[in-house]
């Protein structure tokens, strides 16, 4: 690059509900500055993906890895450790959690690639970056980083 800078007006939380989905897609398709969207790849809006990658060619798509909130892309008996009795992540337990090392780190990576493979399916060489719930992955830095090489992923997003 020639120093020049350049504006990244990133739209996080695509995929997390119908109100929030829609309202990325429609603040694109107005014209607002939104050039990224990170999407949580757990939850039902995700398909929209397609959709996303349709009709804005121009915008990157990232993966917001998302260890807390919903349910995992895997079966609950395949990530045992990250799922309460509901079957759902764990919310703000997660950070203490991990902590204490009651969270499996083969089983956070098992998810947390499974979220990437999902997202890499539906977006296909649109995918340029991962981000995090709340920046999370600082306390998984290691193994962020070992899956951002594994796929390929040259970027990450920091809410800083």
């Amino acid at each position: 690059m020639n120093g020049a800078k350049r504006l990244i007006v990133n739209a996080d939380g695509f995929g997390f509900g119908p109100g929030a989905t829609q309202g990325i897609m429609d603040a694109i398709g107005e014209g607002y500055f939104i050039s990224s969207v990170s999407v949580n790849a757990n939850f039902p809006e995700v398909e929209r993906v397609r959709d996303l990658v349709a009709q804005f060619p121009h915008i990157s798509v990232g993966v917001h890895l998302n260890p807390m909130a919903g349910r995992p892309c895997l079966p609950r008996e395949e990530v045992r450790s990250l799922v309460g009795e509901d079957g759902c992540l764990q919310n703000h337990k997660f950070p203490g959690l991990l902590r204490k090392g009651a969270i499996s780190e083969s089983e956070l990576e098992a998810e947390l690639d499974a979220q990437i493979a999902k997202v890499k399916e539906l977006a296909g060489a649109r995918l340029t970056h991962i981000d995090s719930q709340g920046n999370q992955h600082l306390a998984y830095f290691d193994l962020f980083l070992k899956l951002a090489r594994k796929w390929d992923i040259r970027r990450m997003r920091n809410n800083e």
